[in-house]
């Protein structure tokens, strides 16, 4: 894929999948459109779609997993447009566009999350300035779990964890950045979990994954760094240990961290003004 940020990945049908974001292959400050797919997690290969696939280059999308469909939502074009279509595929190749406006409206720096037979788009509303939470059950019928779940955020970072999504981090409306931690069992009632000990830096553009039993949040930009490759990893949320052993990474934002194949990966990412780097690194043992 070249040197690439911005893009979302995901694990599907025992693969690896990425779509949009920038790289090498397109003009400086534009997204691709292009689907690309690995086996390994190294060997990678741009997807023949057979024209089913006709979404626009984008940036801030996500791309997940759900009743063994992948799913690719919203996000920001080529033209600064804040998008609200819906896109599925049930091997990876035929694509289908459910929704051209979804109904939880625009959505761009949101999140999505699978929990307890539920997809959840989770994110900041362009019309009231508050976070809201949808959820569905099939990917075409949504209900609006809560309109103002919490102070509006973009940029926020979901993921599951003991039965609950967690938001962690992301933009407030006034571009602030934060440190916050989001509870949910149930997407509609949220409440602060409060951190004790070692917290976590006010962060955007990082990434949060769990692996071996932890979570982590690795990268991400701050008040004071554009990039950073601290690791952070925690067992409960609340208390957060930061990584100091030797630590490979570069300076990273808008990467993607996943687990895929008992391993956990680090793709891509932009590396503050040394411009995007295209290394994929695989921690075996945590």
């Amino acid at each position: 894929m070249g040197n690439f940020a911005n893009n979302a990945m995901t694990v599907f049908n025992g693969k690896v999948w990425s779509f949009g974001g920038s790289n090498s292959y397109v003009p400086e400050g534009d997204s691709t459109d292009e689907l690309w797919h690995s086996d390994n997690g190294n060997n990678w290969a741009s997807t023949d779609t057979g024209g089913t696939l006709t979404a626009l280059g984008r940036h801030e999308h996500t791309l997940s997993v759900f009743n063994g469909r992948m799913y690719l939502i919203g996000g920001t074009d080529n033209d600064h447009n804040v998008l609200s279509d819906i896109w599925v595929t049930d091997d990876g190749i035929i694509w289908s566009r459910l929704y051209e406006t979804a109904p939880f409206g625009l959505v761009s720096g949101h999140a999505t999350a699978v929990l307890n037979g539920k997809m959840y788009v989770i994110g900041l509303s362009r019309v009231t300035g508050h976070t809201q939470s949808w959820s569905t059950t099939n990917g075409t019928n949504w209900t609006e779990e809560n309109a103002n779940a919490f102070p509006g955020l973009k940029r926020n970072k979901a993921m599951v964890f003991n039965n609950a999504i967690y938001i962690v981090g992301g933009d407030k409306a006034t571009s602030e950045l934060t440190n916050e931690i989001w509870r949910s069992s149930n997407g509609a009632d949220w409440s602060l979990v409060t951190q004790t000990g070692t917290t976590l830096p006010a962060i955007k553009r990082h990434t949060v994954t769990t692996f071996n039993d932890k979570v982590f949040v690795i990268g991400g930009s701050t008040a004071t760094a554009e990039s950073n490759n601290t690791i952070y990893y925690s067992t409960d949320m609340q208390n957060w240990t930061l990584y100091t052993d030797s630590n490979p990474l570069e300076n990273l934002s808008s990467h993607v961290t996943i687990a895929y194949n008992s391993d956990l990966w680090v793709f891509g990412g932009s590396r503050g003004a040394t411009g995007r780097t295209g290394k994929i690194w695989r921690i075996m043992e945590f």
